[in-house]
């Protein structure tokens, strides 16, 4: 699994254990990454199969929304849109724009939840 992703959730439960957020945000970062990584491996199996693939878009989609997480898992583990230029430029921009709207809901969410 990717470093990244391993300190992302970490820091992500960090900020739970803190307060600042309710732990419902890991459940969706969890269950939309565990989507994503599904929707990736579908996508690779059509691919080897000549079967209707995955658009694109759908998968920036999930990664912008932030199921990216399971996206970089689902590379490296199962090699899939590894060398594609296009893709992995705009994978990587749905990543940075997802964690900056992350950073920004933190930043503006200063005071702890009571409960």
């Amino acid at each position: 699994m990717s470093l990244f992703v391993i300190l992302f959730y970490i820091l992500l439960l960090a900020v739970v254990l803190d307060g600042r957020v309710h732990y419902v945000l890991i459940l969706y970062y969890l269950i939309l990454g565990l989507l994503t990584f599904s929707v990736f491996a579908k996508d690779k199996h059509a691919s080897k199969h000549g079967l209707w693939r995955v658009p694109e878009n759908t998968l920036h989609i999930l990664s912008l929304l932030g199921g990216w997480t399971g996206g970089v898992v689902g590379q490296k583990i199962l090699r899939h849109k590894t060398h594609k230029q296009p893709f992995k430029t705009l994978f990587t921009i749905t990543i940075f724009i997802n964690i900056l709207l992350l950073s920004l809901l933190l930043f503006f969410t200063s005071n702890h939840l009571d409960s």
